[in-house]
């Protein structure tokens, strides 16, 4: 009975969503990839020791969110996408894609999350 009071508005939440893609696409990115960061984080606090929400972590999230999972992630997605166009029908460009992808992107996005982390991390 729940369930279904809360699914009704899904439809108009996603078109909303969807119409904001299309209008301004880059910022909606970026708004999602700040929200999502901040709420994983929010899990993450939960699981760990102690039992005080950092909101100072939390805001660092956010920027982090914004401008690397959002903007950079979307300028590296594209040139991706440019590099290796027949990715979607060609196996050797899609092993080709997940390889520069792991290779380039994934260890300088993770050594730039722990710098980060520590970078904005308050002095105790």
């Amino acid at each position: 009975m729940f369930l279904p009071a809360l699914a009704r508005p899904a439809p108009a939440l996603a078109s909303a969503y969807t119409a904001s893609l299309d209008l301004a696409p880059l910022a909606t990115n970026c708004a999602t990839s700040a929200c999502l960061s901040v709420l994983s984080d929010a899990f993450a606090q939960r699981l760990g020791p102690g039992t005080e929400y950092d909101s100072h972590r939390a805001a660092w999230i956010f920027v982090w969110g914004a401008l690397v999972s959002g903007l950079v992630m979307a300028a590296w997605l594209k040139l991706l996408a440019a590099l290796f166009p027949e990715a979607q029908t060609s196996a050797a460009q899609l092993v080709g894609k997940v390889f520069v992808n792991q290779l380039v992107m994934s260890p300088g996005l993770n050594g730039g999350f722990f710098a980060f982390a520590i970078w904005t991390r308050e002095a105790p």
